[in-house]
């Protein structure tokens, strides 16, 4: 898997793109859960969707389109 992209999206949730071996295309979103003050943070998926029949039209369409080619 390649890591397209992550991005902060809010004060706990990362947002991101995979790029699986054999081309499918992955969106998620990441959550950060501090359970209790001065705690280390777990992070759960908190969403995760095929995205491969439809990567074409999101806003990295170029990134992942790259990364197809290598």
């Amino acid at each position: 898997m390649v890591l397209v992209y992550l991005l902060q999206s809010g004060a706990e949730i990362e947002s991101g793109v995979l790029l699986s071996a054999g081309g499918p295309v992955y969106d998620f979103d990441l959550r950060h859960i501090r359970m209790r003050a001065s705690t280390e943070r777990t992070v759960l998926i908190e969403r995760w969707l095929d995205i491969t029949d439809r990567w074409q039209t999101t806003p990295f369409s170029s990134e992942i389109a790259d990364l197809h080619l290598t």
